[in-house]
């Protein structure tokens, strides 16, 4: 669970509320994240593309294929913070690095049919 310590070390768990002010239940955080970390992995071209489309919505699916830059290494996820904005959506933000270049990404998860989706995921310039 390499991953979960360095979700603990972004400050994404202690940092996770509801549109309240309230904190969120440490394993909603973790699901939430973890959506965002698979998605990473395959715009990174860590992860094959198909694999990831079980936890996307078609439209998350569609602007996570045109994100797609296999052979790119490196990438790495910082500063996640998430909010629950309702009782079956929450929002999430964070940054991408890649290299020198750093970019903002945000993603908006969403309980559908029992489970949570990414109906959105965007990397902003």
């Amino acid at each position: 669970m390499t991953w979960l310590r360095e979700l603990q070390g972004y400050g994404g768990l202690e940092r996770a509320r509801d549109a309240w002010g309230g904190q969120v239940c440490p394993g909603a955080v973790l699901e939430h994240l973890r959506l965002v970390r698979v998605v990473v992995e395959a715009v990174d071209g860590r992860r094959p593309l198909g694999q990831v489309r079980a936890v996307l919505t078609g439209s998350a699916a569609r602007e996570v294929g045109r994100l797609l830059s296999p052979g790119t290494s490196g990438t790495a996820v910082g500063g996640l913070r998430m909010c629950r904005v309702s009782e079956r959506a929450a929002e999430i933000a964070g940054t991408l690095r890649r290299g020198a270049r750093v970019r903002a990404l945000a993603a908006r998860a969403e309980l559908v049919e029992g489970r949570w989706l990414l109906s959105r995921f965007h990397l902003l310039p």
